[in-house]
């Protein structure tokens, strides 16, 4: 039995995403002066993967002669008592275990934002980015057992750029 890793307790699969996208921008208010801040809108729309790898977590579990051993198992209707059951886990498998079987699920993506940039080509921030992404996927995303999964996914952002234009 390889080394115990710690897990999540009652999480189905680990979820990857992978998105491509296209996206426009447009200045709402320019900086006209030396030393403002101008105001970009952007808007990006793509589509997106949700890639899903199922858990494997070691399981403890008894043979006919009540002699205990760990078996790594994913989570199946018929091993839900064992896998839910906080007594007869003990870890995780290793991250790589379950690769062969990933799943695809489809999806689109949204995100607009809002960039304010400094016009100061000598300051260290370069700009700062508010936004939001929502992506729909055509079926739901199984994360956890006990918590309702949904097909869409959402999120908020702030992205500050450091560095020197050239």
């Amino acid at each position: 039995m390889a080394s115990l890793k710690p897990y999540i307790y009652g999480k189905q699969y680990k979820v990857y995403t992978v998105q491509l996208g296209y996206g426009r921008e447009w200045t709402v208010i320019p900086s006209v002066l030396q030393g403002n801040i101008s105001l970009i809108a952007t808007i990006e729309v793509g589509v997106s993967m949700a890639l899903l790898k199922p858990v494997y977590l070691y399981l403890l579990r008894y043979d006919a002669a009540q002699q205990p051993f760990a078996s790594s198992e994913t989570y199946t209707t018929a091993n839900e008592q064992l896998f839910l059951n906080r007594n007869r886990i003990l870890g995780a498998d290793h991250c790589s275990k379950g690769l062969n079987e990933l799943r695809i699920i489809p999806g689109i993506n949204i995100s607009p934002s809002v960039e304010f940039s400094p016009e100061r080509s000598s300051g260290f921030v370069q700009q700062f980015q508010i936004g939001a992404q929502i992506t729909l996927y055509t079926n739901t995303v199984p994360v956890l057992l006990q918590q309702r999964n949904t097909p869409w996914q959402a999120y908020c952002f702030l992205g500050i750029s450091f560095g020197k234009r050239w």
